[in-house]
Formats: structure tokens, C-alpha cells, sequence
């Protein structure tokens, strides 16, 4: 009896329709998409032909009275809507120029970098590439990941052959958005040309569905991101061919139905969905001309409606329990958000307020120098970057903050408006931004329930003291995954003077070395006592 009574009440816990979709989608529809995805794919290891691609498109969308590949293409790339962030309205280009006249000399020294396949700053153990980029290096010796099916490949024993997540940090492409800022602020078609050759090669070496850089959809939703951006920089350069600009939509698209079909669903969702969803929603939002899209944009506005207020506390907190992670989701969050306001979509006021409450609690976890302290498992990820300044700065988000939110404290402990704040929010933005008074009265302290955080600051300039401490009791937020949380009750993180004190030793190898990884998750690694 008492066991019946025990199941019934984690039945009602769990929610009993919610248990019933995941059985559902787990024991039936996963397998029928398994093998749905490994027929569409192994069946289709080279791009879309021209036939497909012209059926993929709503021809009623486009009016054009011949829909040939040439047609299609040529709408794209001269269309002027939907509404991206870029390209700058006029006379913001003057304006950004003399704002992140800093920011864009280490925007250019970096572009330098790329043309030259020293990969090296984006992350530390890439090899320098002498002739062609290695998409599918394992970053340890001269072997490589191999080119099988996304399903059969071994990513997780002691068999494989690296890092993931350095092969996949890689292959965001995020240094596409760098090399298109050089772009836009020299008009050197050299980085145009590099992007061409680069994107060029990429797709020929990485047919979908096979290889390390299809494993997750989480990478094809980031790729996405990149690529988008890289999309507006380049699409008016000679380089960018038509033969290039046909097959560049052709793996974009893949990129998107591949995601699509292959979401993290499930009953206990986490950061994986987040960045999918937001993903596939920026490109369902900035291709609209295509038939799927339609159906896509409402799924994915659903699921990311659904997902921010089931997978972020009331309070701000991430149900992740992890410093970086809450940034991670909230880049997602964050860009998507601004872009459905920029194409004319409303968002509830729920959303809206949950949005806030994440920068709220990101203005307490950053310090005032922009780092973080290291709570939980941290890969130092991002779903996208807009800027080659410091790495660990991350006030950009409070910059955002006080425009969206008209919230003088996140100005003051922002310092600035941010050059990813620019690129997010334009000359409005900085106006914005600039009439929002200086806040004389900011709260320094503050205890972040049910999580169980607490931030202790007596202050928010660069010599201030600034305290994280990891209480209790900390509650788990209802079906989201903490499998980036650690064992680090009552532990604290210090910084003090401009420098860390107490640390937390972090996560050294992500997902090499299973032993080192659940090593530094245990309790004796963090600033606590074990007994």
C-alpha cells in the first residue's frame, strides 16, 4: 500500500500528462524519427539538388513568375525584409566607429589571425592549420574525428578520440561574425574571400548528417546563429558567388529541418533546447520564404515561450544551478527576444518579466570587472559573440538590461554600453542607454530563493568585495536537468582588490577525461567541508 501511495504521488508530481507525452515520445515516436532521420540522411549524402531546393520554397512568397535556383537566390540576397540586426541604419556606421574604436582594432587583429587559420584564441588547444582548417580534429594529436553517421558515432566511451566540445567550439563558427566585422569596417574583399573559402570548404567536408559537427542539434543551432550573421555581412560581396550563395542556402536549410527533427524533447529540458529552439527560430523569423518555415517559427516560439518560464526560477536563477549556463541560456534567451520585438511579434508580459529577472540575477553573479564566478560545471560557451574584447566580460547583458528595462542599476554596474549591446540595440540603444540616470542606489546584497545563492558586495567599483556562497536548503526547479550542477554546499567563491581570492577550481576537461570531470564535481574540491 505504501508503495502504490508512493507511486501515485510522484505520478501527480511529475505531472501525469507530461509523463505520458515522454513515455510517448521516448518508447514510439523517438525510434520512428530514428529511423526516419537515418533514412532521410544516409540516403542523401551530397546537397540538395536544385529540384528539391526549388520545392522547399513557398513559390506564393516570392511572386516571382519563374521559380529557378537563379530567381530564389537573387530574392534573398536583395530582399530588405525581414528585420536582422544587421546592417546599421544610416549614420550609425560613423557612430560605431568612434564608440569601439578599441574594440575594433582587436577586431581586426583577429580577422588577421583567421586569414592566416590560427584558430588558436577561440580555443586554446586548436592546432595552428597550415594549409586547410581540420573540421574534424580531435585537438590532441594529428587524428581526426571520423565521418560516420551522427547516430553510430562514439562520442562518449573511453574509445574516442577528444574533447567534443573543442571540436564543436570550432565549428560554431562564431570567428564568421569577426571576419565579417572586419569586413564591414575596411570593405577588404580579403575577408570576404576568406569567408567564402571557408564556408566552401565546411560544407563540402561536412555533408548533414554525418560526423562530430551533426551529433547535436544544439551545435546546428548555434552554427545557425553564425552563419545568419555571416549571411548579412557578406551577401552584397563579389565573393560571395551564386554558385556559393545556392549552396550555402541549400546546407542552411538542412541545418534548420535537421534541427527541427532531432529537437532535445523530453520531460526534463535543459540549455541544449534553449539554444535549438532559439536557433531555429531566428532562422524560421529571417526565412519565412520557405514552406516549412511557417510551421517551424510556431513550434519554436511555443516551446521557447514554454521553456523560459519552466527552466528559470521565479527569482532569476537558471533551475541549472550553473553560473555559466545562466548566460548561456540567457544569450539565447536574450537575442530571440529582441528579434521577434524588431519583426513586429508581441511578447507576454510574463516573458517579458522572467527575461528581466535573468539579467537581474546576472547583475548580482558578475562581478564588477564582467567575470563570473565559476558555480556548477562551466564549458565558458556561448550561443554567439559580437565582440573580441575580454572573453570574461560579460556586462554586455546588463548594458541591454537598462535599455529594455529602463533600469538605471543595471546602467551603473554595466559601466558602459558595451559594443555587443551596439550590435543588439544600434544608435537608439547608446541614446537610450546615455538618458537613463546614473542609479545612486544599488542593492549589494541579495539571496536568491529557492536556489540557495547568496551575493554579498560592499560595493560596485573595480576594488569592491564580492562574495558568492552557495546555501541551502537549495529546491530543484520541476523537470529541468542539473546535470551541471556540483556537490558544493555551503561553498563560497571570494574576490577582493581586483583579484579572486577563494576560487572554485572549475571543470578542467568538459568531456575528455570522465574521471577528472566527476572529480572536480565533488564535494573536497570546492571551498566547503567534507566529513
Amino acid at each position: 500500500m505504501k508503495l502504490a501511495n508512493k507511486i501515485i504521488s510522484k505520478l501527480k508530481e511529475a505531472g501525469f500528462r507530461d509523463l505520458i507525452k515522454t513515455i510517448y515520445y521516448n518508447r514510439v515516436l523517438r525510434p520512428i524519427l530514428g529511423k526516419h532521420v537515418r533514412k532521410k540522411y544516409q540516403n542523401q549524402r551530397t546537397e540538395l539538388s536544385d529540384p528539391e531546393f526549388q520545392n522547399l520554397v513557398n513559390s506564393g512568397k516570392l511572386r516571382l513568375n519563374k521559380l529557378d535556383t537563379a530567381n530564389i537566390v537573387l530574392h534573398f540576397f536583395s530582399r530588405s525584409k525581414p528585420n536582422f540586426f544587421f546592417p546599421f541604419q544610416e549614420g550609425e556606421d560613423a557612430i560605431f566607429r568612434n564608440e569601439y574604436s578599441n574594440e575594433n582594432k582587436e577586431t581586426l587583429l583577429r580577422a588577421e589571425q583567421i586569414l592566416n587559420n590560427d584558430l588558436t584564441w577561440i580555443t586554446p588547444r586548436s592546432p595552428k592549420f597550415i594549409n586547410n582548417i581540420n573540421w574534424h580534429s580531435n585537438f590532441k594529436d594529428e587524428g581526426s574525428w571520423p565521418l560516420d553517421f551522427f547516430i553510430d558515432l562514439d562520442y562518449s566511451s573511453e574509445k574516442r578520440p577528444g574533447d567534443v566540445r573543442e571540436v564543436w567550439e570550432l565549428n560554431r563558427h562564431q570567428f564568421f561574425i569577426t571576419l565579417g566585422k572586419a569586413y564591414f569596417l575596411t570593405s577588404d574583399e580579403k575577408y570576404a574571400l576568406k569567408f567564402s573559402e571557408l564556408i566552401d570548404d565546411w560544407i563540402d567536408k561536412n555533408p548533414c548528417g554525418y560526423g562530430i559537427n551533426w551529433l547535436h542539434s544544439q551545435e546546428t543551432g548555434i552554427r545557425m546563429i553564425s552563419w545568419i550573421w555571416a549571411f548579412y555581412f557578406f551577401k552584397d560581396s563579389e565573393h560571395f558567388s551564386d554558385y556559393l550563395k545556392i549552396k550555402f542556402l541549400k546546407s542552411l536549410y538542412q541545418h534548420a529541418e535537421y534541427t527541427y527533427l532531432t529537437l532535445s524533447r523530453g520531460l526534463i529540458t535543459h540549455n541544449h533546447l534553449v539554444s535549438e529552439v532559439c536557433g531555429l527560430l531566428v532562422f524560421s523569423l529571417m526565412f519565412p520564404e520557405f514552406k516549412n518555415s511557417k510551421r517551424w517559427l510556431k513550434s519554436s516560439f511555443k516551446i521557447y515561450n514554454r521553456e523560459i518560464l519552466k527552466q528559470i526560477w521565479e527569482s532569476g536563477p537558471s533551475g541549472e544551478l550553473s553560473t555559466n549556463y545562466h548566460l548561456f541560456v540567457l544569450d539565447s534567451f536574450l537575442q530571440t527576444f529582441l528579434l521577434l520585438k524588431r519583426n513586429g511579434f508581441t511578447l507576454s508580459s510574463k516573458i517579458s518579466a522572467r527575461l528581466e529577472k535573468m539579467i537581474e540575477y546576472a547583475s548580482f553573479i558578475i562581478r564588477s570587472n564582467g567575470s563570473i564566478p565559476k558555480i556548477g560545471d562551466n564549458d565558458s560557451g556561448r550561443t554567439f559573440k559580437l565582440s573580441e574584447a575580454d572573453i570574461n566580460d560579460r556586462r554586455y547583458y546588463l548594458a541591454v538590461g537598462a535599455v529594455l528595462f529602463n533600469r538605471a542599476d543595471f546602467k551603473k554596474l554595466s559601466a558602459k554600453f558595451n559594443e555587443e549591446a551596439f550590435w543588439l540595440l544600434g544608435s537608439d540603444g547608446l541614446k537610450k542607454f546615455n538618458s537613463i540616470n546614473d542609479s545612486e542606489n544599488i542593492l549589494l546584497s541579495k539571496y536568491f530563493e529557492p536556489t540557495g545563492f547568496a551575493i554579498f558586495r560592499d560595493g560596485v567599483d573595480e576594488k569592491s568585495s564580492h562574495l558568492v556562497f552557495r546555501g541551502g536548503p537549495t529546491k530543484l526547479r520541476k523537470n529541468v536537468s542539473t546535470s551541471h550542477n556540483h556537490a558544493d554546499f555551503l561553498s563560497f567563491e571570494l574576490y577582493k582588490n581586483k583579484k579572486p581570492i577563494f576560487i572554485d577550481p572549475g571543470t578542467y576537461l568538459y568531456s575528455f577525461h570522465d574521471d577528472w570531470r566527476f572529480y572536480y564535481r565533488k564535494t573536497f574540491c570546492h571551498n566547503t567541508v567534507s566529513v
